[in-house]
């Protein structure tokens, strides 16, 4: 289209790193006469495209790390009982990185704690992010639970919502599941549930 367009000069924030196409749309351009140059503000550009860059790179996904702990590094009480230790803000936080995400990973551990449903909250959502995502275009991430030992059942939350839920397992499980709700299974490394196998 640039070409048929009578384009003169094309300026790209950076080269597509994909090595399927990589720098060859910008030759394909160059060949035809266009002026271009890349490079200009190119960390603003890897910045809001952290997530395919790191695909394209390592094959592997990006990943954000949500933490709720207190000052001494617990996460939950001495007895395993969970209870709010996060301010609202920090919620309102989750919630925009999850409507942010293309999936959430979490353990049959945090299922059987907090029964959580593992959903994007509109209405907990601050402003400026209902904004970018519109109540009728919201999407819910790909929920993913880590379970080993099969202790997730089908009657826990988080396998009840809207979308797709997937349960990372090393053992077949052969109960009923809901619509949506996914099994795969992942092999054991240094007897755990291998992770790098199970980001690929």
């Amino acid at each position: 289209a640039l070409i048929a367009g009578g384009v003169s000069r094309v300026v790209a924030a950076m080269q597509d790193p994909n090595p399927q196409v990589a720098g060859r749309g910008l030759y394909r351009l160059q060949q035809e006469g266009i002026d271009v140059s890349h490079g200009l503000m190119m960390q603003d550009a890897e910045n809001i495209n952290k997530g395919f860059l790191k695909r394209m790179r390592t094959g592997f996904p990006f990943i954000q790390l949500k933490l709720g702990a207190s000052l001494d590094g617990r996460t939950a009480m001495a007895n395993g009982e969970s209870q709010w230790i996060t301010s609202p803000q920090a919620r309102r936080d989750v919630q925009r990185l999850r409507a942010q995400s293309h999936a959430i990973l979490t353990s049959s551990e945090t299922v059987l704690a907090d029964d959580p449903a593992m959903t994007v909250r509109w209405e907990e959502l601050n402003a400026d992010t209902q904004a970018l995502y519109p109540q009728e275009n919201l999407r819910q991430p790909l929920r993913i639970i880590i379970d080993s030992q099969n202790r997730v059942t089908p009657e826990h939350r988080i396998v009840q919502q809207p979308g797709e839920t997937w349960i990372a397992r090393t053992k077949e499980d052969t109960r009923e599941w809901p619509e949506g709700v996914r099994s795969i299974m992942v092999p054991e490394h240094n007897g755990h549930l291998d992770l790098v196998v199970l980001m690929m």
